[in-house]
């Protein structure tokens, strides 16, 4: 038996809505994100492409309250364990 593996992708966004997620997210964040950054954080905005199906408007307000967003998705939130992962977007 087959199995037929179809595969979801997000769409592909333009430049200028990236760069508006990703200044939204320094800012969020006040920091400055390194290339290693920008590639974990383009995960994230896939992802969430895919979760907002597809609707890049939702995933630019999810990213502009990303700093919220962050808390909410880690159980056992502490400012300390928010910095830790903060720091890792602009080594």
């Amino acid at each position: 038996m087959i199995k037929d593996h179809t595969e979801i992708k997000p769409i592909t966004i333009s430049k200028s809505h990236l760069h508006e997620m990703y200044s939204a997210i320094e800012q969020q964040l006040n920091i400055k994100l390194t290339a290693k950054g920008k590639t974990v954080v383009r995960r994230d905005i896939n992802r969430y492409l895919l979760v907002n199906g597809n609707d890049v408007n939702k995933t630019i307000n999810y990213f502009k309250n990303y700093r919220d967003n962050l808390k909410k998705l880690h159980i056992g939130y502490s400012d300390e364990a928010l910095n830790n992962v903060i720091s890792y977007l602009y080594r």
